[in-house]
């Protein structure tokens, strides 16, 4: 902090130096000095402790010699040049050593240690020696001195810059004591003036008082609170005299009527200790510090003892009433010293105290007198305020500055803080102004002023507090841009945004959230509206507790979330991106999130979508397989009867049983591939229904007639119940039969052998209901949704494979469509039967036509006997294959299921067997297996003869245990080819 406008970048002079003016011979000689080629340099670069030591030496009126910097520059005032005889005015600014070479030569040491900056205390012996060198010096001249006394000049930072020599003037031998009174008085007064601590004071007022009156010791006794205590801060004691600085004793330790005295405020003044009643008794007291007289001298202040100033002598010595005199005006005027040096002192720390504060303040901060003018400033007010008085102009120029209000008028002066200030407005709150420089730099500040007002209310001064805001209006600038591209995009966003503050209970736990700010899209994407300001449970008041919990979460972990959740409250899927906004006690959460309802419901149609066409892939595929196995069934006894027949032509009964079953087979594959033309017409809409009035009870019975064979060569029990009367109905008899047959075919194949089938019609309201219900293996609860899909086969994954394409229910339920009825089926689970429902509408006026049935359809020896095992479920495959294998000379057995397969096996031993691999009840994978475990089969060859192909079906086959794997029909010469390979 500086109380004035420095001198920086000003051009002086010595004759614009203060020091330089007025009368004096010494100062007249300044002024002719050349003081560039100096130690010191120019005048204008001295420092201020220089120019400051030198005015104050300048102006005393006794003897002054004042040594300055490293070199000991000399320079005295005019009362001391008589005392330097012949070596004034050479010796004035030039350094100690060659001004004064005597002087130099007895204390040089010293007096460089000092000043060359590595001490910042001077030792008393060093300038005892300076004194009495420059006194002896001095001598030399006219009128020499009595006594010097040295004391340093220190800077701020406590380091000795400079020592200054007082010198007292000589005694006259003619002067009267009240003369010499007042010259003592005079030069103590001098002494102290320029004193700075109360140790130097007492010190100097000590000794000074001391040698004047001849006493061996002098205290300044400081008391104590409790009245009775006092502390020697310091003494001056006479060579050989054992100083008491520093002890503390109580007053009552020298009698308690002197100390009763002192506390009046009475002097005591004893010539002898030993003679003196009131020390009776408390002799030792005083000798323990050789005193055997003494003046004691209270100071009362306030009507309290505070201080006491003593002397001492070491023999009985009469005192002099002018001595004690003297002694008492020297205690009153060292109390009044020390209290003005420690007045100032605590000034020097309170301005320190207050210039450190000032300058580190994070603010300009001016105190400014009523004319406008800047008596204080800090460092970062000086970076605003380029002249030294408040603003003159109505530009808003300030100097180098133009000032301008926020809305880009200039400030005018009369508008400034500190000018409404000092026009007596109390307060002037903060006005941000904008300051721009000549090339065009710019700074805004905020600038408040309050008035300084005396005791009776009139303006003074003010204070001025400038506070840098350009970081804060960048801020700010940057904070709106912000703010509106943040609005821009929070209006104009697709997606839902809002801001909630968690709610929580005493227990921490959380109850409810409120929104405290939602965008447009909001209210789009939950179809909630006026929801800002309102709790989520005043809007939904079932809100799911995952919202709360999972943002709560948020608030205390301040992890964020991204999720995708489904609210039944609003039936809406919400992709939702959630985070923690601020700290964690400001519990709030930003969501932004997505209705994404409509993309799910196409993600689930999608994935419908997909499961169907990948369940109607997997169908169609398993169809395809399925419908070359349908195919190879039929073609293998067929092609095996041919063989038979080339073989054994000659013989009747064998061409006729093979004619019979090449006919059956031929009628089977007829069946199977009208089934597949009838079902491809029915999906693509081209099929021809021809309806006629027909009866449906003669329908379903030349239905029964035609499936019987089948139904009997599986042993099953049949039971068909017909209304009595006809049944009349507009239908095709081809397709009602076929939907009749393909029902009892399908019951029949998935009962296990002697089961029963029961075929009833009823007439329902109008309606004819036809049911097939069978024992069978039944349908899973999981089937029967898709036991009328196309290529569903329930048997297959049941174990129960009878072949057939999985198309025959499909086509059943497109023709039941076209003819206006439904199909249904029920079942109690697996193992438990089904029976399928057909109704169909009735026509009471129909007569009802006859109808036409349907027509029916038409070898190489080894070298060695082989005992051969034939096993398939297909009847007319194993005899076919077992009929050519015994043309060609072998044993033949049959079996037409699994398990008898392997009991043949244990009892026939055969070497070779030929295994269908879809058999009912125990595969031929499984057979194949228990095969290799029968002793006595271990070399045996085992052969698939299967209608799959694939090459998954060849490993599976030879992983299950089979040597070979024929697809069906077999080649008989593969087979040859085979069996002669057989050892």
């Amino acid at each position: 902090m500086q109380e004035t406008w420095d001198n920086a970048g000003m051009n002086v002079t010595p004759d614009d130096l203060f020091l330089f003016h007025g009368d004096g011979a010494i100062r007249a000689t300044l002024r002719t000095i050349d003081w560039t080629v100096s130690p010191l340099g120019a005048a204008q670069d001295w420092p201020a402790e220089l120019v400051t030591a030198l005015d104050l030496a300048l102006h005393a009126r006794h003897p002054v010699l004042l040594l300055w910097g490293p070199r000991a520059v000399v320079f005295y005032n005019d009362a001391c040049a008589a005392l330097l005889g012949e070596r004034h005015p050479a010796a004035l600014g030039q350094p100690l050593r060659a001004a004064w070479p005597a002087a130099w030569a007895r204390a040089g040491d010293a007096v460089h240690a000092a000043l060359a900056g590595t001490a910042t205390a001077l030792p008393d012996a060093s300038l005892d020696a300076l004194c009495d060198c420059l006194c002896d010096a001095a001598g030399q001249g006219a009128g020499a001195p009595s006594a010097a006394a040295a004391a340093p000049v220190r800077g701020r930072s406590g380091a000795v810059l400079g020592i200054q020599v007082s010198f007292e003037a000589p005694r006259r031998a003619d002067a009267s004591p009240a003369e010499r009174r007042l010259a003592f008085q005079l030069a103590l007064a001098d002494r102290l003036r320029d004193l700075s601590t109360p140790e130097e004071v007492v010190a100097t007022a000590s000794e000074m008082l001391g040698r004047e009156l001849g006493v061996s010791r002098v205290l300044y006794c400081e008391i104590e609170d409790d009245g009775d205590t006092f502390f020697v801060r310091r003494d001056w004691a006479a060579p050989g005299i054992p100083s008491v600085a520093g002890i503390r004793q109580r007053l009552e330790e020298f009698g308690p009527e002197v100390a009763a005295g002192m506390r009046a405020g009475r002097q005591l003044v004893v010539p002898d200790v030993e003679a003196d009643p009131q020390a009776a008794g408390h002799g030792a007291s005083y000798a323990a510090i050789g005193v055997r007289a003494h003046v004691a001298l209270p100071l009362l202040k306030a009507g309290r003892l505070r201080v006491a100033f003593a002397m001492h002598s070491p023999v009985p010595r009469p005192w002099q009433d002018g001595d004690v005199q003297l002694a008492q005006e020297v205690a009153e005027r060292t109390w009044a010293a020390v209290q003005a040096v420690r007045a100032e002192a605590e000034a020097r720390d309170a301005q320190a105290r207050l210039s450190a504060v000032f300058d580190s303040l994070p603010v300009g901060v001016a105190v400014v007198d009523a004319d406008g003018h800047y008596l204080m400033c800090n460092q970062d007010m000086q970076r605003f305020t380029p002249t030294r008085t408040m603003p003159s102009r109505d530009d808003g120029r300030i100097g180098r500055w133009r000032a301008w209000h926020e809305d880009g008028t200039p400030v005018a002066r009369h508008d400034f803080p500190g000018a409404r200030s000092l026009r007596g407005e109390r307060v002037v709150p903060g006005i941000d102004m904008l300051y721009t420089e000549d090339d065009g730099s710019r700074h805004w500040t905020r600038v408040a002023a309050v008035p300084v007002r005396d005791a009776d209310g009139n303006v003074k001064g003010l204070v001025s507090v400038v506070t840098d805001i350009d970081a804060m209006k960048r801020t700010e600038a940057a904070l709106r841009v912000s703010q509106e591209r943040y609005r821009a995009l929070f209006d104009e966003m697709d997606a839902a945004f809002c801001i909630v503050e968690l709610l929580f209970d005493e227990h921490g736990k959380p109850f409810d959230y409120r929104h405290i700010e939602t965008n447009p899209r909001f209210e789009e994407h939950t179809g909630v509206k006026d929801a800002q300001g309102r709790t989520v449970k005043e809007l939904l008041p079932n809100v799911e507790p995952f919202w709360l919990e999972t943002y709560a979460g948020i608030v205390r972990s301040g992890e964020s979330v991204r999720i995708e959740h489904y609210s039944p409250e609003l039936g809406r899927w919400f992709d939702v991106n959630a985070f923690r906004l601020g700290r964690p006690d400001e519990r709030l959460v930003a969501v932004m999130f997505r209705d994404t309802t409509a993309r799910k419901q196409g993600e689930a149609d999608m994935q419908r979508l997909a499961i169907g066409a990948s369940e109607e892939n997997r169908r169609k595929s398993e169809f395809l397989a399925v419908l070359a196995h349908e195919l190879r069934n039929p073609l293998a006894p067929i092609r095996t009867g041919l063989e038979l027949m080339r073989m054994r032509g000659d013989s009747p009964e064998t061409v006729a049983r093979v004619r019979e079953m090449i006919d059956r087979q031929t009628t089977q594959m007829t069946h199977l591939i009208s089934d597949l033309l009838d079902i491809a017409r029915v999906t693509s809409g081209k099929i021809e229904i021809r309806k006629q009035a027909v009866d449906l009870n003669t329908i379903v019975s030349d239905a029964v007639e035609t499936c019987l064979p089948a139904i009997e060569g599986a042993r099953h029990a049949l039971s068909v119940q017909l209304v009595p009367e006809p049944l009349a109905l507009q239908a095709d008899p081809t397709r009602i039969a076929q939907v009749v047959g393909n029902l009892l075919t399908n019951a029949a194949k998935y009962t296990p052998p002697g089961g029963r089938i029961r075929l009833s019609v009823t007439r329902d309201d109008g309606a004819a209901l036809i049911a097939v219900t069978d024992s069978g293996i039944g349908i899973p609860a999981e089937s029967l949704a898709s036991v009328f899909d196309m290529f569903s086969q329930v048997g297959r994954n049941m174990g129960h494979s009878q072949g057939g394409l999985g198309i025959g229910l499909a086509l059943v339920r497109q023709l039941v469509g076209l003819h206006g009825g439904t199909i249904n089926v029920a079942s109690e689970g697996a193992g438990r039967g089904s029976t399928f429902t057909v109704r169909l509408p009735l026509d009471s006026g129909a007569i009802p036509a006859t109808w036409p049935a349907a027509a029916r359809p038409a070898p190489v020896r080894s070298s060695r006997r082989l005992r051969i095992l034939v096993a398939d479920d297909n009847t007319d495959a194993a005899q076919s294959l077992a009929g050519l294998l015994g043309a060609y000379g072998h044993e033949v057995r049959m079996a037409h299921d699994g398990a008898r397969a392997v009991e043949l096996a244990e009892s026939f031993l055969p070497e070779v067997a030929f295994l269908d691999i879809g058999m009912p009840g125990m595969t031929g994978y499984e057979v194949a297996r228990r095969l290799r475990l029968i002793e006595g089969l271990a070399r045996i060859t085992i052969v698939a003869v299967t209608g799959w192909g694939t090459d998954e079906d060849r490993a599976r086959s030879a992983q299950a245990g089979f040597d070979r794997h024929f697809t069906k029909p077999i080649s008989p010469a593969a087979v040859n080819m085979l069996l002669d390979g057989v050892e």
